[in-house]
């Protein structure tokens, strides 16, 4: 499951601030993956996060 920050931030219901760190200290430890989309030659390519095979592993260890 992908999702950009803007769909995070509308389902979380938090500021984009917030989200944003928590993202930054998830990435730093290995528990979700960015992922730079390329649209085209101009703008900003569009950013999707995704959780990490870590983070998968631990949830499904948790859930057992």
């Amino acid at each position: 499951m992908q999702r950009t920050l803007a769909k995070m931030v509308e389902k979380s219901g938090l500021a984009r601030s917030t989200v944003m760190a928590h993202l930054k200290h998830m990435k730093v430890n290995g528990l979700v993956e960015k992922e730079e989309l390329v649209q085209g030659r101009v703008g900003r390519p569009k950013v999707l996060y995704k959780p990490s095979p870590k983070l998968l592993q631990m949830s499904k260890t948790k859930s057992d």
